[in-house]
């Protein structure tokens, strides 16, 4: 039988569509396939040197793994006929206990906002300050960041004294207060008082300050540092330690610095500058005392 040219034209036609047709499913047998690919070529662990925690990022989030975790992201910027435009980026850093028992995970933490938002485990977080819980095994936690959606500056938090704590025994001493009043879970203290519990137990510290001052903050004596300026905290204890609520004159004026806090604005500039901080944060309005205060560009 004689093929003609138009027979022949015809059954190109049909080859060609039946090879587009088998191509086009494969395509889309392979796009099914794309979401988990992705999530497992841009999910990547972050290296930490605490045994029996691990953590990994999502997306192409940075990072930086060492003494301290720092994450940082910034809008996705765009070009356009009427200028940039902005648009908000998020980045996860998920903490899990792989140590196959619970154990009380806590940290430190720094921010810089920028307009941006910081969620720990769920909860906003606006000031520095200190995180802990307790974790099954298998539990995460989740660090998420948010840039803002206005410009390029980015949103930031640094992660510092990173543990994982077994759970444990500790005692905790409280010391009896001065110029203020304070309960631990409800009961007054009144002169110094043990309290043992398990290291993924938690306190409940709430302090009242006497007429004529103000709540200072937690002071860790033992550690000689501060734990939270917030005259109610919540908080897990890793070791056994001493601890007092300190209170000051309603003059004072109150620095910080990263978790740190200072009465003497001099002595919190020495910190920023030999600690590599930027920022030295007024917590609470007081009277600067008279004399030679030198601020470092």
């Amino acid at each position: 039988m004689k093929m003609t040219s138009h027979t022949k034209e015809n059954a190109v036609i049909r080859e060609v569509l039946h090879r587009l047709s088998s191509f086009m499913l494969a395509l889309l047998m392979l796009a099914g396939l794309v979401p988990n690919l992705t999530i497992s070529a841009l999910a990547a662990t972050v290296n930490i040197d605490v045994p029996g925690l691990t953590a990994e990022s999502s997306e192409d989030a940075t990072w930086s793994s060492g003494t301290t975790i720092t994450g940082s992201v910034t809008a996705k910027e765009e070009s356009g006929c009427t200028g940039n435009t902005y648009t908000a980026q998020t980045r996860t850093l998920t903490f899990t206990n792989s140590s196959g028992a619970a154990a009380l995970l806590s940290f430190d933490y720094s921010l810089t906002l920028s307009g941006g938002s910081v969620k720990v485990d769920g909860t906003a977080k606006t000031v520095n300050g200190s995180f802990s819980k307790k974790l099954e095994a298998g539990e995460t936690v989740a660090v998420v960041i948010t840039s803002n959606e206005e410009d390029d500056t980015a949103t930031t938090i640094t992660i510092s004294n990173l543990k994982l704590t077994e759970e444990k025994n500790i005692t905790v001493t409280f010391n009896a207060p001065a110029n203020g009043s304070y309960t631990v879970d409800g009961t007054a203290i009144t002169s110094q008082t043990a309290i043992t519990k398990l290291t993924t137990d938690s306190f409940t510290l709430v302090a009242t300050p006497a007429s004529g001052y103000k709540f200072l903050g937690w002071k860790d004596v033992t550690n000689n540092k501060y734990l939270s300026n917030n005259a109610a905290f919540t908080t897990s204890f890793t070791e056994s330690i001493t601890v007092e609520p300190e209170f000051v004159s309603s003059a004072t004026a109150v620095f910080g610095v990263g978790s740190h806090i200072f009465q003497d604005l001099n002595e919190a500039v020495d910190y920023a500058t030999s600690s590599g901080e930027s920022k030295i944060v007024l917590l609470s309005n007081g009277t600067l005392p008279a004399g030679d205060y030198t601020i470092p560009k």
